[in-house]
């Protein structure tokens, strides 16, 4: 599907299964060889839609955010939320970060779907009590994602560290559940990027 502002969503993969995956894709070089490594391991267990955005990508993670939330509605299944982390900047965190993603996904399903299980929960990697899910990319409940706030606006920021904060959601995290701040959360990459 074509919509404007250089908008374009495809349903990967029509599988069904108990949870849904929207991948958000900036469609540059970079972006679309990061979403072909997604690809690689999301749709073995997630039906999927990929949620294309032109450069320069200025709605940054608004319409596949969007979108994750209003299939989450539709379906009434809980969504992955995940993205082309790298498309446009290059950090030396961005490859562990992918790796970290599919890992989790992959060899840690039972833990996710024990935990979604529960209404009103958000399940990532890495959090704390500010409920930001660090690194952006997280599975919710479909009455989690009725309360995320997404909203359109030109602060990238709001859409790493704003959309669960002023909700009632329990958003936990697998490997740990406090970093607060992205001080936090950059000391303890620090010993996995060596």
């Amino acid at each position: 599907m074509k919509f404007s502002n250089g908008i374009e969503i495809e349903e990967y993969n029509t599988t069904d299964t108990e949870c849904i995956s929207v991948i958000g894709c900036l469609k540059t070089d970079k972006g679309m060889k990061i979403l072909k490594e997604l690809l690689s391991w999301v749709p073995n267990k997630f039906h999927t839609y990929i949620v294309y955005q032109d450069p320069p990508g200025n709605l940054y993670e608004y319409p596949a955010m969007k979108w994750a939330k209003d299939i989450a509605k539709i379906y009434n299944k809980p969504v992955m939320y995940i993205h082309t982390k790298g498309a446009v900047y290059t950090r030396r965190e961005n490859d562990w970060v992918r790796a970290n993603w599919k890992d989790f996904y992959l060899n840690h399903f039972d833990w996710i779907n024990k935990n979604i299980s529960n209404n009103n929960t958000v399940c990532c990697l890495y959090t704390g009590k500010t409920k930001i899910p660090w690194f952006n990319n997280f599975i919710a409940t479909p009455d989690a994602w009725e309360q995320a706030k997404i909203i359109q606006t030109n602060d990238r920021w709001y859409y790493e560290q704003g959309i669960w904060k002023q909700t009632n959601c329990n958003v936990i995290g697998f490997k740990t559940n406090d970093k607060n701040k992205p001080q936090d959360m950059w000391n303890y990459m620090q010993k996995f990027l060596k």
